[in-house]
Parts: C-alpha cells; structure tokens; sequence
C-alpha cells in the first residue's frame, strides 16, 4: 500500500513540476490539497500499523510483579521502647552533670 502511496506522490509531483495545469490554478490547489492529504494519510497508516503490530503481540505493555499488601507486623523498636530508653539517658546525664558540678564547686 506504501508503495501505491508513492507512486502516486510521484505522479502528482511530475504533474506540478511539468507545468502543464500552471494556468489552471484549481488544478493546480486540488493537486496539492490531494497531495497534503495523501502525506497525512500516510502517517496515519504508519500509526495504524504500529498499534496493530503492538495489539497483536503476545508481550503484555506492562507487568505486575507482585501485588501490593499492607505490612502487618509493627516496626521495631516501638515507641514507648524509644521513649523509656530516651528518658533513662536523660536522667543518667543529668545526674553525671549533677555530680561533675558539684565536685567542681566543692574543689573550687
């Protein structure tokens, strides 16, 4: 069908170099109107094609790996875990800073 599609584009394009409708100027704009639309055509085709070809092939377009579930088990550690050990830290500086202190006030 391509081949069809150029022979007549050939044609149509010696018709307008030859000069023979250069008086005719409706000739001359159906010629090229038909021409545009014959190159439109064409491309359409190749588009057609492509769908089909990729339609047709036994390939999926996409893939699923592995469904989505949500995640039962909590994280470790929890919170509350977190929290206590954060508040044993912060006690334990504390008092280090309290004893530090005093010794050096004791000293001085």
């Amino acid at each position: 069908m391509n081949e069809d599609l150029g022979a007549v584009k050939m044609h149509i394009n010696n018709l307008l170099n030859s000069g023979i409708y250069s008086s005719d100027m409706l000739v001359t704009s159906l010629l090229q109107d038909y021409l545009i639309k014959l190159q439109r055509l064409d491309v359409i085709q190749q588009n057609y094609n492509q769908a089909l070809s990729i339609m047709s092939s036994d390939i999926p377009a996409c893939y699923q790996i592995t469904s989505a579930e949500p995640v039962y088990k909590k994280a470790f550690p929890p919170r509350t875990l977190i929290a206590l050990a954060g508040a044993f830290l912060g006690f334990l500086l504390m008092w280090f800073y309290y004893l530090v202190k005093e010794k050096y006030f004791r000293l001085i």
